[in-house]
């Protein structure tokens, strides 16, 4: 989270006044590091270690990294401070952003959830 606090303060803005789909994303990071933690504490306080456990945990420590960045790139440009709904001059209709980023990180979310539930299964 310090690429993103970095990103808040180079901007001179909190996260309260970021697009609500920003802090949508910097609310489901916090989650999935979480969930990251609490596995890492329980891998490390199994006897018997497995390494497909530790090169998930590794992927998932990678995944979590580069979402962060992303997160803070989207701060960084100069159309995140504005509002992320934005009225047609013609229509008057409202424009909402759509992403296949987010199904993707649900798919890693749910495979790192699936991986976790089998080391603890195992446990």
């Amino acid at each position: 989270m310090k690429l993103i606090s970095n990103a808040l303060a180079q901007k001179g803005v909190s996260l309260k006044d970021l697009p609500s789909s920003i802090q949508l994303e910097v609310g489901q990071l916090q989650q999935l590091i979480a969930k990251y933690n609490e596995a890492c504490d329980e891998y490390d306080e199994e006897e018997d270690k497995e390494d497909g456990t530790e090169q998930q945990l590794d992927e998932m420590e990678d995944y979590i990294a580069a979402t962060e960045k992303a997160i803070a790139d989207k701060i960084m440009t100069p159309t995140s401070v504005t509002p992320t709904n934005t009225v047609k001059a013609t229509g008057g209709e409202v424009k909402k952003g759509t992403s296949a980023g987010w199904l993707v990180f649900g798919a890693v979310v749910l495979v790192a959830t699936v991986g976790m539930v089998n080391v603890f299964k195992n446990k």
